[in-house]
């Protein structure tokens, strides 16, 4: 943090989330100091990492499944979710409540979407 380059307000929260995670024993406050955020917002990204790391492990269990009654550590890996997760990578999936939306529609709304 201290390399001279500002940082996102993203990259900070994602930072203060970190150093409560591997320092616990961190007051929010001190996380604070040391992201360069507000208190108040400390919680906030405590919830926001730890509901998006949440996320990512039960969609990475779909993937990989571990044995962990047996007495040598064991996975398998169900590759029709592996092959459904790479084919889907990268993908943003476009909801509309229009019937059928025509193909210059559907392009301006795409294009919208990528501006953002």
């Amino acid at each position: 943090m201290h390399h001279g380059l500002s940082l996102s307000e993203e990259s900070r929260s994602k930072y203060a989330y970190l150093l409560h995670k591997f320092n616990p024993k961190l007051t929010q406050k001190e996380v604070g100091e040391r992201a360069h955020i507000r208190q108040s917002t400390v919680s906030k990204a405590y919830e926001r990492w730890a509901k998006f790391e949440a996320e990512a492990e039960a969609h990475l269990s779909r993937i990989i499944r571990v044995d962990l009654k047996g007495e040598l550590f064991t996975y398998t890996i169900d590759d029709i979710a592996l092959a459904h997760a790479r084919l889907m990578d990268g993908k943003l999936l476009l909801a509309t409540n229009a019937r059928e939306p025509s193909a210059q529609r559907r392009s301006r709304a795409l294009q919208v979407l990528g501006r953002h």
